[in-house]
């Protein structure tokens, strides 16, 4: 298979190519497919390692990684951030009822939504399941919460995929709000955000609660 392409130009005039060096240009050609090769794969495997296959957006273990690191340089920029919880609620029906197949089409067009609906320096992110998570970099809690009752609100195309599904395909939020001065760790954030979205699930689905740990 052609990978690449290579031009030697000879400056000598009415002199062609003879064999040796025709010989040792297609080593060289050879030896540079085969580098080329070895960078594509390494580039494959590196995609795979930091994003979910289903939806293309990062994984968990990715988006913990950029996510400490933003929390590393919260101390020094001194910003407020937040950390977006979010949940398809009724979904296994749509497996049961509709057919996997429609759930990972479901999945897919909630990884699109989240994608359209953050700026950049955001990360938008497939836990796993029907889980995802979005940090919002520098942001106050009013815009926090219009950002998630956005996601909330285009979320509603969801149901025109699933006509007639009782109950209907919604979006719960939790919100954890981080702080210059907190001392959370991600994976604390994480577990305000849950209980966040756990008060969300308890009243009722299809809305946004905030966790508000400024004082913690």
């Amino acid at each position: 298979m052609i990978n690449g392409a290579i031009c030697l130009l000879n400056d000598v005039k009415n002199n062609s190519w003879n064999k040796d060096e025709k010989s040792l240009m297609q080593g060289v050609a050879n030896h540079l497919g085969i580098a080329f090769e070895q960078i594509k794969n390494y580039e494959t495997l590196e995609k795979l390692s930091l994003t979910d296959e289903l939806t293309s957006i990062l994984n968990r273990r990715a988006f913990s990684t950029k996510v400490k690191k933003r929390l590393r340089n919260q101390k020094r920029q001194m910003h407020t951030c937040a950390l977006l919880f979010i949940d398809l609620d009724n979904f296994k029906q749509v497996n049961d009822k509709l057919g996997h197949a429609k759930g990972d089409t479901l999945l897919q067009e909630m990884a699109i939504i989240l994608g359209k609906n953050i700026r950049v320096g955001d990360y938008c992110a497939r836990l796993g399941g029907d889980e995802f998570a979005v940090w919002l970099e520098n942001i106050s809690e009013d815009k926090a919460i219009q950002k998630a009752q956005e996601i909330l609100k285009c979320s509603r195309s969801l149901r025109i995929k699933t006509p007639g599904l009782k109950p209907e395909v919604s979006v719960s939020i939790g919100i954890a709000l981080s702080h210059p001065q907190s001392i959370l760790n991600f994976d604390e954030l994480m577990e305000h955000a849950d209980k966040a979205l756990y008060e969300v699930k308890k009243n009722g689905k299809s809305n946004v609660s905030v966790c508000n740990i400024k004082d913690i």
